[in-house]
Parts: C-alpha cells; structure tokens; sequence
C-alpha cells in the first residue's frame, strides 16, 4: 500500500510528533529507569480439557501453521516459545521498538511470500476490518521512519511470536506488535481471549492511495454520539477532565484494579446500576 506526499502542514505534525515521542523515551532512559515490561508471575493450570475447536479457530490455526512453515528453521526457533514462558507472555509495550527489545521474527526480515503469510494470519485473526486498521497503523508509522523518527521507527520493526505450537487441541497464543500496537490472542479449543490488546497510531490522519484515513474516526464518532446523549448531569459524570492521560492498564500494569468512575449504565433486565462507563 502506497503511502502518498503528505501536506506540508501534516509533515511537520509527523515529524514533531516522532520528535516528541523520542525525547520522552530518551529522557525516561537518562534517568535511569527501563522501559522493558517486568514479567508477570501467572500459574497456568497443567489438567485440562481443550474443547473442539471451531471453523474459526481452526482457520486460525491453519494460518498460524502456513506462516511457521514459510519461515527457516532460524526464524522458527526464534519465533516460538513455551506456552509457559511468563516473561514472554508480558513482554508487549506502546513503545518503539529500540528501548523496548521484543523477540520473535521481525517483520522488515521476511521475504514476500512470509510476510503474505503473516498478513493471511492477521487477517484471519483480526477480521477485515481489524487487518485494515493494523494496516493503516503501520503506514502510520512508517510515515515516522520517512526522515523523521530514528531507526526504530517504521514498519519494518514490528514482531510476531508464539507460546505454544498452534494446534487445535492445545491452547497457544500469537503475539504481533510494535510502536502503538499489541496483539496478543490466546486460542483455546473455539474460544479466542484478546488480552492485552493496544491499537492506536501516530500520526492518527493518514494519506493513503489517495485518500486522507482518520484511524479512528469511527470511535470518535462514536465517542461523540455518546455524548451528545447525555444531558448535563450525566456529562458531568462522564466526563473526567480535559486534558489527556497515560495509559492506566498499560504494560506492566499486570493485576492493577481501577475503581469505577465516570456514569454508570441501568441494565434494562434487573433495573440496577450495573456497570460503569
């Protein structure tokens, strides 16, 4: 996918955008503190019973299968780990890559034909519409590689690693992720559990085949209907302040538990607050 000339003005948001990310990065390295996800301590069950695995999962498997057999026996070692493995099961970040180090096989490494087996795999796993988004956040991103961001920056440096050898009879996880993106889905029988998930982008506006892509247009749309729902009581509950916040369940946030705040939604059957906003 071609990524065309930006505007003047969108090349300098770009460029001040990948500078700006890259002085915070450097500045948490200056004083000393990592940015490399701590693992988390988990204690995976040994007696189970895996259900039977349904169309969708086995497609998924199937195209988790097609890409590992693309790679060479290196790429292969390197790409698999233990279902077990903890600290690779953790070690996702919205950071680039660089001050983060990820394992796995790094997508700027494979050949045509593997990274058409990657996508196949992203595709089957995300849908569509969600392969499109992942598609438009790494042009993104590559927009930061084009002169802008440092060597970590760009499309090329984005991961994808296994706990577990894909199977329809035991559970396994695929992990792909970079800069401002994280997928880590977990396939159990027909069951597929993502978490953690990070999508997001920068810049978020984006020429592409000579269209202008807003990433997350549709969430702002409906964020804004949302809104422009309540009445003004129920506005000032939702609405928390006005200027933007960190990740509050980022990487490393293992186990951390936020209380509720914001306004809550009736559930229509039984009539009670049920859950928060």
């Amino acid at each position: 996918m071609a990524l065309t000339q930006y505007s003047k003005f969108a090349l300098l948001a770009a460029g001040a955008a990948a500078s700006l990310g890259w002085f915070y990065v450097s500045e948490i390295s200056a004083q000393g503190r990592s940015l490399q996800t701590p693992p988390v301590e988990i204690t995976l069950k040994s007696d189970f019973e895996v259900p039977p695995a349904d169309d969708q999962t086995k497609a998924i498997t199937t195209a988790a299968k097609a890409f590992l057999d693309s790679l060479t026996e290196e790429q292969r070692a390197a790409t698999l780990f233990a279902f077990t493995d903890n600290t690779q099961r953790s070690n996702w970040s919205n950071f680039p890559d660089g001050p983060v180090v990820r394992k796995g096989v790094m997508r700027g490494d494979l050949t045509d034909t593997q990274l058409e087996a990657l996508n196949t795999l992203l595709r089957t796993v995300m849908s569509e519409e969600g392969y499109q988004n992942v598609v438009y956040q790494l042009a993104a991103e590559d927009s930061l590689g084009n002169g802008f961001g440092g060597p970590n920056f760009g499309d090329e440096f984005y991961y994808a690693s296994f706990l577990g050898t894909p199977a329809e009879d035991a559970p396994w996880m695929f992990q792909f992720g970079g800069h401002h993106l994280a997928i880590n889905v977990t396939i159990f029988g027909p069951d597929l559990t993502f978490s953690p998930m990070l999508t997001g982008g920068e810049p978020l506006r984006i020429d592409v085949d000579d269209q202008t892509i807003n990433i997350t247009e549709k969430e702002t749309v409906a964020a804004q209907a949302f809104l422009d729902s309540l009445n003004a009581v129920q506005k000032a509950d939702a609405i928390r302040g006005r200027k933007p916040i960190n990740l509050l369940l980022g990487p490393g946030a293992f186990g951390t538990t936020l209380a509720p705040r914001g306004r809550q939604r009736r559930d229509p059957d039984r009539g009670t607050e049920a859950d928060a906003a």
